[in-house]
């Protein structure tokens, strides 16, 4: 899942789902992805009449139309309201019960206390932690630094 969106004015939510799941032999139910992505009300609107969280929630049901193993998500909560950032982390959760994973990049640290395993900061782009949050709360050192 992109940070970045697309539109695409004559397309409606329906036709692009449809034509992501043609690119997969096995890809996961239409219904199920609209559910994912609190789309259903709106799978007959053109891409480019939908709001910036909904186009975000489009975007996860797309990365998650051929039933991936291994899911990449970068910044995948920005332009999303309160509710629809709950709704779509409880929809991580569930994928993680049936065994997905999930390599997420946020500056929300917050968003990813409840889901995530292990965390990995970078800096001046290099690994200053790798751990878990207990560490990372606990102070453990930084990779390359002293601990304070």
């Amino acid at each position: 899942m992109l940070q970045n969106d697309f539109s695409l004015e004559r397309v409606t939510v329906k036709e692009i789902i449809e034509l992501w799941q043609s690119y997969y032999p096995n890809s996961k139910n239409y219904t199920e992805l609209l559910q994912i992505a609190d789309l259903a009300d709106k799978q007959h609107t053109f891409l480019a009449k939908l709001s910036g969280g909904q186009r975000r929630r489009l975007n996860f049901a797309l990365c998650l139309a051929g039933d991936p193993e291994l899911i990449f998500l970068d910044e995948p909560t920005v332009g999303m309201d309160v509710v629809s950032r709950q709704k779509f982390w409880q929809q991580i959760k569930n994928l993680q019960v049936l065994g997905k994973t999930f390599l997420i990049t946020s500056h929300y640290l917050e968003e990813l206390q409840e889901i995530a395993q292990r965390f990995l900061i970078l800096k001046d782009g290099k690994l200053a932690f790798a751990g878990t949050l207990q560490q990372l709360q606990q102070g453990h050192q930084m990779v390359g630094s002293k601990k304070r």
